[in-house]
C-alpha cells in the first residue's frame, strides 16, 4: 500500500480540528509511530492510535523503541503557489541505536495526551521494503533513518 490519509484525517482537517502551525501553544503535537507488516490499514475505520495499537505486533516494539513513536521532526506548513498547495513538512528522522523488526509504516497522529483512544490518525508513509533484503525493514542495534518525502508529509491541493 502506499502512502495515505486516513478518512477521519481528512474529515477533523476539514472541522478545523488541527492546527499543525507549531508544536507549542495550541498546535497539535505530531507524532509518529512506526507499524510494522501485521497492521492492515483501514483508511475508513481507523480513527484514533487504538485502532493500532488495540492488536499485538501491531506497533514495532524493540529496544531505543518507545510505545507511541517519537515527535514529528520540525514539522512546518508551508504554501506552493505554483502546484497550488497547501503542505505539511517534516525533516528527515534517525532513530539510533535502535532495534526492531518487520517495520512497514510510518503513522502519523496527533497526540491529545489522553492517550491512544484519543490520538486521530492522520496519515501513513509507506516504508516500503528493504532493497538490500527485499524484507521488511529490520534493525538490531543500529540506525534507522525515516527520510520523508520532499514534496512534504501532507499536501492539500
Amino acid at each position: 500500500m502506499a502512502n495515505f490519509v486516513y478518512n477521519y484525517g481528512k474529515q477533523a482537517l476539514l472541522q478545523g480540528s488541527f492546527n499543525f502551525g507549531a508544536v507549542t501553544g495550541s498546535a497539535m503535537v505530531l507524532k509518529m509511530l512506526i507499524a510494522t507488516n501485521s497492521y492492515v490499514p483501514n483508511i475508513d475505520t481507523h480513527l484514533y492510535r487504538a485502532s493500532i495499537t488495540s492488536t499485538a505486533g501491531n506497533e514495532v516494539s524493540g529496544s531505543g523503541y518507545t510505545a507511541g513513536g517519537f515527535l514529528l521532526s520540525s514539522p512546518n506548513i508551508q504554501v506552493d503557489n505554483t502546484l497550488n498547495q497547501g503542505i505539511l513538512y517534516a525533516t528527515s528522522m534517525v532513530l539510533t541505536p535502535i532495534t526492531f523488526t518487520s517495520a512497514l509504516y510510518g503513522v502519523i497522529y496527533a497526540s491529545s495526551g489522553l492517550g491512544v483512544a484519543s490520538d486521530p490518525l492522520i496519515c501513513a508513509l509507506d516504508l516500503g521494503t528493504d532493497p538490500a533484503s527485499g524484507n521488511y525493514w529490520a534493525v538490531t542495534a543500529g540506525t534507522f533513518n525515516i527520510n520523508t518525502p520532499a514534496a512534504g508529509v501532507l499536501a492539500l491541493t
